[in-house]
Parts: C-alpha cells; sequence; structure tokens
C-alpha cells in the first residue's frame, strides 16, 4: 500500500513528526494501522469479551445493549438481521485452558506465532508468575485503566520468538526502544501519575513476576529494572488507547444507511437508551486497551489538530482522519486530549459543533481521576489569587502528563493576546 505521509524532522522541539505527501479533504482517511503490539486491560476484560488478538468485540450488539443499558428485556434491534449478514460473528476459538479468546483461527495463529506460545498457562495454576501478575496488577490499578502489564509480557514473548527465528536481539529488541520515553522518569514520576500512588511500592514485585515468567539468558538485559521502567515508561506515553464495540459498530451501520424515514425511526429508537446506558454503566461502555503503533507513534500534539484517531472497524485497527483540510507537505497532527472542556463556543453543549476526543482517542486511557480533583482544587485556589493565561490548564496538563510545553499556534495566540492586555511593569 502506497503512504501519503512521510515520516521527517519537524523541529528540535518537536524532533520528528508526519507530513502529508498529499492534499486531504475533510474527514478523508490518512492512513490506517495495524499494532505491532496491543492488549485488552484486565478489569475490562472481565466484562467485555473480546478477541485476544484484535480486540474485536465478541458481544452480540443486542446483547451489549441490554447489559450497558440495564433493559430488562434483550431490545429488538432494527436491521440486524441486515447487519449480522455483514458483519457476522464466526465462532471463536480459545486456547487449551480457555483463557484466551479468539474471533478467528487466523487471529489465534497470529497470536501464538507472535506472543501466545510462550505465555499460556498450564491449566489455571493461580501460583503461575502471569496469573499471580494479572492479580497483584488488579489489586493496586483499578478502573478507569490506563495500562496492563500484560502489554510488556506480550513485548517480552515478541522479541524472544523473534530471536529463535535467527534475529538478531539488536534488531529485535529496536521496534519497542525506539519510542520517545523519558530518561529521568524515576524524577517526575511519569509511571506512577499514569497508574496509581501505590505503583512505588509495587514495582518491584510487578517486575519480578515478569522476570519469573519469561526471563531469556540470551538477553538478560532485556530484565533488568531499568529496561522494566524504560518500557513502562514508553506504554505511558506512548500507546494508544484502543475502544471498540459491536454495539457501536452496528450503531454506525445505521447511520451510514440511505437516509429514510425507516432510518430516522431506527435512529430515534436507539436515541431512547442514552438515559439508561449513561445511568447504568457511565463511560464504561466500550471493550477497552491500548497499543503501540509504529507509524501513528510520529503524530504530535497540537490544541489545534488537523486530524483524528478513531476505531471505526471494531479491532484494534487504527484510522486515522482529516479533521479539515490539509495540504500537501502539511504537518499531520492530533489532540493529545480531551479538547471539549476547552471549547470557547457560548452554547457548548447541544449545539456545540466543536471537535473534541476523548482521552481514549487522544491517547490516554486513564482519566486520571484522583489527579483531576486535586488539580481542580487547586485551579479553584489561583481563581481567588488572579486571572490565569487562557489555555493554561490546558498547557499544565500537557506538561504533567505528556512531559512537553505546547507552542502550537493556539497556545502562542492566547499568550500573546493575553501579554498585550496585561503587560508586566
Amino acid at each position: 500500500m502506497t503512504l501519503n505521509v512521510e515520516v521527517c524532522w519537524i523541529s528540535d522541539e518537536k524532533e520528528r513528526g508526519l507530513k502529508a505527501l498529499k492534499d486531504f479533504d475533510e474527514e478523508e482517511e490518512i492512513f490506517i494501522e495495524d499494532p505491532i503490539v496491543s492488549c485488552q486491560f484486565l478489569y475490562n476484560r472481565q466484562y467485555f469479551p473480546g478477541c485476544s488478538y484484535c480486540m474485536k468485540s465478541l458481544e452480540e450488539p443486542e446483547i451489549m445493549l441490554q447489559r450497558l443499558s440495564g433493559c430488562s428485556e434483550i431490545p429488538n434491534l432494527p436491521f440486524i438481521y441486515e447487519y449480522k449478514e455483514k458483519y457476522p460473528q464466526n465462532d471463536v476459538y480459545t486456547n487449551e485452558n480457555g483463557l484466551e479468546v479468539y474471533c478467528s483461527q487466523e487471529c489465534k495463529e497470529k497470536a501464538y506465532k507472535e506472543f501466545q506460545n510462550l505465555l499460556d498457562v498450564n491449566g489455571r495454576d493461580p501460583e503461575h508468575p502471569l496469573l499471580k501478575l494479572e492479580e497483584l496488577w488488579k489489586s493496586f490499578h483499578y478502573p478507569p485503566e490506563s495500562a496492563t502489564p500484560i502489554l510488556i509480557a506480550r513485548i517480552i514473548a515478541i522479541i524472544r520468538n523473534k530471536l529463535d527465528e535467527g534475529i538478531s536481539k539488536e534488531e529485535a529488541m529496536a521496534p519497542f526502544l525506539s519510542f520517545k520515553n523519558d530518561k529521568k522518569n524515576q524524577e517526575i514520576g511519569i509511571i506512577q501519575k499514569f497508574l496509581d500512588e501505590k505503583f512505588e511500592t509495587r514495582i518491584k514485585d510487578v517486575h519480578q513476576l515478569i522476570v519469573d515468567a519469561l526471563y531469556d539468558p540470551r538477553i538478560p538485559e532485556l530484565f533488568t529494572m531499568s529496561t522494566f521502567q524504560t518500557l513502562l515508561c514508553t506504554i505511558c506515553l506512548n500507546a494508544q488507547g484502543i475502544g471498540t464495540s459491536n454495539f457501536e459498530n452496528y450503531s454506525r451501520f445505521i447511520r451510514n444507511l440511505p437516509e429514510s424515514s425507516v432510518k430516522e425511526n431506527a435512529l430515534d429508537y436507539l436515541d431512547q437508551f442514552n438515559d439508561g446506558i449513561e445511568e447504568e454503566s457511565g463511560m464504561f461502555t466500550h471493550l477497552e486497551g491500548s497499543g503501540l503503533y509504529a507509524l501513528h507513534k510520529h503524530i504530535n500534539h497540537s490544541c489545534e489538530p488537523n486530524a483524528q484517531i478513531r476505531f471505526p472497524f471494531n479491532n484494534n485497527k487504527v484510522q486515522v482522519v482529516a479533521l479539515k483540510p490539509i495540504k500537501k507537505g502539511e504537518e499531520i497532527t492530533i489532540s493529545y486530549i480531551d479538547l471539549d472542556d476547552d471549547c470557547d463556543c457560548e452554547e457548548c453543549g447541544e449545539d456545540c459543533e466543536c471537535e473534541g476526543e476523548d482521552y481514549e482517542e487522544a491517547g490516554c486511557s486513564s482519566s486520571h481521576q484522583h489527579d483531576e480533583e486535586e488539580n481542580a482544587e487547586e485551579e479553584e485556589g489561583e481563581e481567588e489569587e488572579g486571572e490565569e493565561i487562557p489555555g493554561e490548564d490546558r498547557r499544565s496538563y500537557l506538561r504533567e502528563y505528556y512531559l512537553f510545553e505546547c507552542h502550537c499556534t493556539k497556545c502562542q495566540k492566547e499568550i500573546e493576546e493575553y501579554n498585550k492586555t496585561h503587560p508586566t511593569n
């Protein structure tokens, strides 16, 4: 497939980024990409059945809607037969102990070729290091989840399998060590910010369980605490949040039908479940996880992005779409954070047409609820002391969680306009 983007040097500040090799219209697909590794979150896995390889949501749309909305009966969804004819749910396949589920034989074979052959647990022995690792992780990292140690386990397994194929360890490890990470993560505490305040006391236990499960004397450097922290930091800073839903895929199918009164009636029927979903499930409506992407990793942030991350295929294949016309040679940017709360629309709400992204879409699956509550208290105090530069909350969040100072055109304009009206003595 011919790529319509190129990785190139943007600036000393941004380093590399993606530039367009052609003009893109609004809503035009820029590229799609499969992850080099991905994994569903552990708690999420208990409630959202999905493929252990491609993260396809395997719950039938009507069953999913009933559960999410708290409906007493299975909804009689319009066009459901047509949808299932276009998107059939094939037979599922499992490994021997039934802990891993796959949407197809192809996904199962890919998983075992890449990593699962080294991650299978004989029986369901609770003393197996990988199962102990899952339980330990869940004991201190509660929903909303932002990471999973199984992603690191899969990375190590992929590297080990490449060594078995005769690939050098430098070449096998290179794809995972090429992501941006901050060598000073101990000082800045970025790992703890993305995970949990108790994580620091458990990091040695998590590390040791991974060593017990997967140690390979051919690559001892991969199992040091320093490399383990580098991998964790890489995931915290670079992993793209993934969200899939068979019900959402069904809803998209309805919205894409030709305009007709029957379609409008179908959409009205689905709308009546919105309140129930909000009350019963809140934000937990998707199969969620995270993944690392080789091309996607080069997309830089802007507070006025010209592109957006989407997952329209009910799997972990990411789609990058233009939010506005993009000229050949222009840098492609996305927002790493939710921009809804930053909207300047006077009627932000029902009639707002601003483009915003959920944390999952922007690359961060955690809501950082505890930190946001603390930030809210700090912001309240700051408001009492004096007027804040517009957009400073947004820039502060980027500094704290993404480790850079944003100098996009929107940020520069906000600061310049503030300085004009608030001259320094």
